[in-house]
């Protein structure tokens, strides 16, 4: 048994472990994003899945369209971010699956969050520094902040797609994902000044 300070966890032993193998990821990464995850899958551009499982056969037959295995804790972390709505981090996540007796490794949580950003099932939302922030979207959109409360909203993209900016030509890159981080007040904060 190994021991967490939120629980305590039964391992398979030493034998029948399989260590994780490297898989090519966007960007050049060669981390382990998660082993069943097939290499050359979905970019992390790729179109939001307009899903919106709510059972857990709904989100196990969702991952399994994907590619990937059920695992509990990617049906749990999938089932934790649509009931707590938003936009929300792994620690979020994490304690909110402790606390209704769901509990994972804290690794098992990442992993699920990357995996299901990874083909499209939950969206990265880029707020700016701090904890990533995800969430169940089945729509493309920017983010603003607010500098006061720190509240995160959404803003509908134009283009409705990623890559709605589009850099001058002349740099030669190959833009696959553009997100705008809008920065202000929003109305509560604007009327409190």
């Amino acid at each position: 048994m190994a021991t967490t300070s939120a629980h305590t966890v039964a391992l398979p032993p030493a034998a029948a472990r399989v260590p994780p193998a490297p898989l090519a990821r966007p960007g050049g990464y060669a981390g382990r994003l998660d082993r069943d995850l097939p290499i050359g899958g979905a970019s992390r551009s790729a179109a939001l899945k307009s899903i919106s499982p709510g059972t857990t056969d709904e989100i196990a037959a969702a991952l399994r369209a994907e590619g990937l295995r059920a695992t509990d804790p990617r049906v749990g972390v999938y089932r934790a971010l649509t009931e707590l709505g938003g936009h929300r981090s792994a620690d979020e996540i994490a304690t909110h699956l402790l606390r209704s007796g769901r509990a994972f490794a804290r690794a098992s949580v990442y992993n699920g969050l990357e995996t299901l950003a990874h083909v499209g099932m939950i969206l990265k939302a880029e707020a700016g520094p701090g904890a990533t922030l995800y969430e169940v979207s089945t729509q493309w959109h920017h983010h603003f902040v607010c500098r006061r409360c720190h509240r995160v909203i959404d803003v509908p993209c134009a283009a409705g797609r990623p890559s709605c900016l589009t850099p001058d030509p002349a740099l030669g890159l190959v833009v696959d994902q553009a997100q705008v981080i809008f920065r202000g007040y929003c109305g509560e904060c604007a009327d409190r000044s």
